[in-house]
């Protein structure tokens, strides 16, 4: 222990440029859920997840369940606020299913 002399944390975006990666878990995430989030209008899907635009204003620099509500707000979707042992996806959507379904497999 006497030999160490620096330990770095939490470098995601810092030292690592892990943004281009992240929006597009975060695209994936929420175009896999929009359909049972948002009510369709006339038949269409919901608007895809923008990577650039809403990762940017909604998502980047948020904690995992904040970006989810601001993205959820802006999209005029309300959800219950769930619990933390809401299960993946959609089956009970609430604003914590989303960070569920990007939680690593065990």
């Amino acid at each position: 222990m006497n030999d160490l002399r620096a330990v770095v944390f939490d470098t995601d975006g810092v030292l690592l440029a892990t943004a281009d990666r992240d929006a597009a878990a975060w695209k994936e995430t929420s175009d896999g859920c929009l359909p049972g989030w948002q009510p369709s209008y006339a038949g269409a899907r919901p608007r895809p997840f923008d990577a650039v635009r809403e990762y940017r204003d909604l998502v980047d620099g948020r904690a995992r369940l904040g970006g989810v509500r601001a993205f959820l707000a802006a999209r005029h979707s309300d959800l219950p606020p769930g619990t933390p042992e809401d299960l993946p996806g959609f089956a009970q959507p609430s604003t914590r299913s989303p960070p569920a379904r990007r939680r690593p497999s065990p």
